[in-house]
């Protein structure tokens, strides 16, 4: 019974290393490039722009969503980042925002905005025409 089991663990044991080899094979002929793109990110503390139009939607309007704003003043940093812990600690703020002054009572320090810009290679471009790949 012992063998038995032995020989049942080493060849579960061979077969798991025999699919991670080939998985990796495949991996490795992939056409699929995999980019971080945590980096070069632009960042700006605040709302300076309440009369610009449709911000929610990139590329379009006005401010900082439009392709065209000018962001060359913002702070550059990477990703992950948390504005929140940079703000001023205050007791009369919200404990569940670490009673940092964020929240209802500090609209300026509750918007934030981040930019990142990327090239597309042109040989991409015309395999999606234009848009991302899912």
């Amino acid at each position: 019974m012992k063998i038995k089991i032995v020989s049942l663990v080493r060849s579960l044991f061979t077969g798991a290393c025999a699919a991670l080899f080939v998985t990796q094979l495949l991996a490795a002929d992939s056409p699929r490039e995999h980019l971080s793109l945590d980096a070069g990110w632009k960042f700006h503390l605040g709302d300076d722009w309440p009369d610009a139009l449709h911000l929610e939607n990139s590329g379009t309007g006005s401010g900082p969503a439009s392709e065209k704003f000018d962001d060359t003043y913002w702070r550059v940093l990477n990703l992950p980042h948390d504005w929140a812990v940079e703000l001023p600690f205050d007791w009369a703020a919200d404990g569940s925002h670490g009673f940092h002054t964020l929240g209802v009572k500090y609209p300026t320090n509750s918007i934030v905005w981040y930019r990142r810009t990327f090239d597309l290679p042109m040989i991409m471009s015309s395999r999606t025409n234009g848009r991302m790949a899912p």
